[in-house]
């Protein structure tokens, strides 16, 4: 029986690159990851966020080259056997987490600045059904609706700070290093876990790339881009609203935008900031959903996860509800509790396997396709050249 993989669709590098800064602007464009700790020096400590995702784009493509066409899971039960599928199915859990945590941010923003009135839970499942709908046409259509959203939302966030550059004031980044390199550093930390880490996810993606040798280019353009965007937005937020504010306000990038006021025609931007914040998080809703149902299908040796998704969807709605009593709960553990949490599915055991693929392949010759050594029987010459003679 064939197993639903990623090969089964096929994704140009293009649609690959639109794919990773839809998903890593994601949900993280409406806060200021770290901004508390860091305060002003938060660009510092983007930076290195940004570093420590490059570097693991090297871990998953190394393993993708390593083991050509397996996704995360199968390189798990490749490398590991049984403790390996028991890791996946802790990542199945994780990316779970992730989605209702993704939906729940949705929900948060949209009950704060959106529809304050209206029941989270009708919200959650609007946002849910249309994704679930989006889900089902597999991971073109994903990769399709990227490449047309993504650039909107990039064409917006420029924009949007070029008409903030009278509000900034360049004074507000000083003094540098105030905040020290341990707050510096757990700011780093915060923003490796949100977003960066969670591209871990994208081994499901390496497989349906077209070619597979210019993976690694477009994953790191795609991080790098979106570090850039994550880096100018954390400036504008110092620099149009101070340090203190940034660090205080629940979404400094919208608190941020509705300072833009030009020649009192052009106001009142929040709006458009918020649609934008929608179609991103929407992409990133879809690319972990979706990367879930593969995983499961792979675990479970299904040939299509279809079955899936209604269930799963039903299982986000519920979590997203239930596991946060309030939204400052959920944005405390967002912010507290998930980098540490995340960091063995993030760092950890993509380092291991990586380090397994390398022992196992100085071993010798590794088939592409199941990940284990192949078992060469080794000729002895002189025996070869008694058997001529005879």
């Amino acid at each position: 029986m064939r197993v639903a993989t990623a090969r089964d669709e096929r994704l140009e590098g293009r649609q690959l690159l639109f794919l990773t800064i839809g998903f890593l602007l994601g949900t993280s464009t409406i806060v200021t990851v770290g901004g508390s700790a860091a305060r002003q020096d938060i660009w510092i400590a983007r930076i290195v966020s940004i570093v420590l995702g490059i570097c693991l784009v090297y871990l998953l493509t190394y393993l993708a080259q390593r083991l050509p066409g397996q996704s995360l899971i199968q390189c798990l039960r490749s490398l590991l056997g049984l403790p390996g599928t028991v890791m996946g199915v802790l990542y199945v859990w994780w990316a779970i987490h992730l989605t209702s945590l993704i939906l729940r941010n949705v929900g948060a923003y949209a009950g704060l600045v959106l529809l304050p009135r209206t029941p989270m839970v009708v919200v959650l499942g609007a946002f849910a059904a249309v994704g679930l709908f989006t889900v089902r046409g597999g991971l073109e259509v994903i990769a399709r609706l990227a490449t047309v959203l993504v650039p909107l939302a990039v064409a917006e966030m420029l924009i949007s700070i070029l008409l903030l550059v009278p509000d900034m004031d360049p004074a507000r980044l000083l003094p540098i290093g105030e905040a020290g390199s341990r707050a510096i550093f757990a700011a780093a930390f915060q923003g490796f876990a949100f977003p960066y880490g969670e591209t871990v996810l994208f081994s499901v993606f390496l497989p349906a790339i077209k070619d597979p040798q210019m993976a690694r280019r477009w994953l790191l353009l795609g991080v790098v881009a979106s570090g850039a965007f994550h880096l100018l937005t954390d400036v504008r937020a110092v620099m149009a609203l101070s340090a203190d504010i940034m660090a205080n306000t629940t979404f400094p990038a919208l608190e941020a935008v509705r300072q833009i006021e030009l020649a009192e025609f052009i106001t009142r931007l929040d709006s458009l900031f918020s649609t934008v914040f929608l179609l991103v998080a929407f992409i990133k809703l879809c690319v972990v959903w979706y990367t879930v149902l593969l995983m499961i299908s792979q675990l479970l040796g299904l040939t299509t996860y279809a079955g899936l998704s209604l269930p799963l969807g039903a299982l986000v709605v519920g979590l997203a509800i239930l596991l946060y009593r309030s939204d400052t709960e959920m944005l405390a553990f967002a912010f507290q509790t998930w980098p540490v949490y995340s960091f063995p599915f993030q760092a950890l055991l993509p380092t291991l396997l990586a380090g397994l693929a390398w022992a196992r392949e100085q071993r010798g010759p590794v088939n592409p396709e199941t990940g284990l050594l192949r078992q060469e029987a080794k000729r002895n010459p002189v025996r070869e050249r008694a058997g001529d003679c005879s």
